[in-house]
């Protein structure tokens, strides 16, 4: 038995309005004559990414809580955002992706830079250990567990759509000729890369939430209704 909606889309509610807040926050504070990068939607440590990282951690978090009670299959998908928490907060997989382009020699090509290369080979390694463990959890876990892992991956997919396929279109378009036009599609494709990435988590957050079992209502039990009983005339 899950939460009631009644508590969920309030939930749902506030953190989409979040993420549009950021989103007009960031055009307003790209179009200011002395930019505020703080509010940029692209900048690490900025306050949209800090909210992010917040997200990540209530999902590793309550992904820990059902682990210890629904079952130890989650703990896989725990450990996972768990590590998207770290990597995207010390910027790992620019760092990896820095070494394995060094390592491997990769030269720029397709207006991609090397360091691009490497964290793509990055995030694949990542992304195959990770599907490994949790495969082996799936073949393993309930028919619960199963369904919500297969409703998760649908949602990464999504994710790792802007994440990754964006972000290579986005990266392509920093040295466009023309400032205006570079300009214009820089921005379009950082509002479009990372506030799809912030509406996907804001929909994994209300989900992993919606797994949270009710609390039991043991007021009957602890208060039972007491029939009444026949008066002796």
């Amino acid at each position: 038995m899950k939460l009631k909606n009644i508590y969920l889309e309030p939930l749902l509610s506030l953190l989409l309005l979040t993420d549009l807040g950021f989103i007009v926050a960031h055009v307003i504070a790209s179009l200011l004559p002395v930019p505020n990068d703080m509010f940029f939607l692209d900048r690490d440590r900025s306050y949209p990414e800090m909210f992010q990282y917040i997200k990540f951690f209530w999902i590793a978090i309550v992904l820990l809580y059902l682990g210890l009670k629904q079952g130890k299959s989650y703990l896989a998908w725990s450990s996972f955002f768990t590590f998207l928490l770290l990597d995207d907060y010390f910027g790992l997989h620019e760092t990896g992706g820095g070494m394995i382009a060094s390592q491997l020699g990769f030269t720029r090509w397709l207006a991609l830079r090397p360091v691009d290369y490497g964290e793509m080979v990055y995030a694949a390694s990542a992304a195959l250990l990770f599907f490994v463990i949790i495969a082996l959890t799936y073949k393993r876990g309930s028919a619960e567990f199963k369904r919500f892992s297969q409703r998760i991956l649908w949602l990464m997919a999504i994710f790792v759509f802007f994440a990754v396929g964006v972000d290579m279109v986005h990266v392509m378009t920093t040295s466009f000729p023309q400032p205006l036009i570079s300009f214009l599609l820089e921005n379009t494709l950082a509002i479009v890369e990372d506030g799809g990435e912030m509406m996907v988590l804001s929909l994994i957050v209300y989900y992993i939430f919606a797994q949270i079992p009710k609390n039991e209502d043991k007021s009957q039990k602890y208060y039972p209704v007491r029939s009444k009983e026949p008066s002796i005339h």
